[in-house]
């Protein structure tokens, strides 16, 4: 029972992130990083869809087109990309600006 949940809220963890991150063009399909101000499958610069149903979708079948995705998309993060991640998080919270941890 405790895996099904630690499965269910990894799920929901990676579905919030996609969804903080990522943005799908309604033209295409195309899943886009939300920093894109174009699509960079069909240059369509409107209005995306945000929706986290709609970015799950786009991610779906990104995966169904090229099947080795789905081992990077659906990874657990190792301790070092966890702290990496903290870390960028708080130097962005203190010094307010993007913070590069790819080092």
């Amino acid at each position: 029972m405790k895996d099904m949940l630690d499965y269910r809220y990894a799920r929901e963890g990676r579905r919030r992130l996609a969804a903080e991150n990522l943005k799908r063009c309604p033209v295409c399909g195309a899943v886009n990083a939300k920093q894109n101000e174009e699509c960079f499958v069909c240059s369509w610069h409107g209005e995306f869809e945000t929706h986290p149903e709609a970015i799950a979708e786009g991610l779906e079948l990104l995966i169904v087109r090229c099947p080795e995705l789905a081992d990077v998309l659906m990874r657990d993060p190792t301790p070092w990309e966890r702290f990496k991640e903290a870390f960028g998080n708080w130097a962005r919270h203190v010094f307010h600006r993007d913070f590069d941890t790819y080092a």
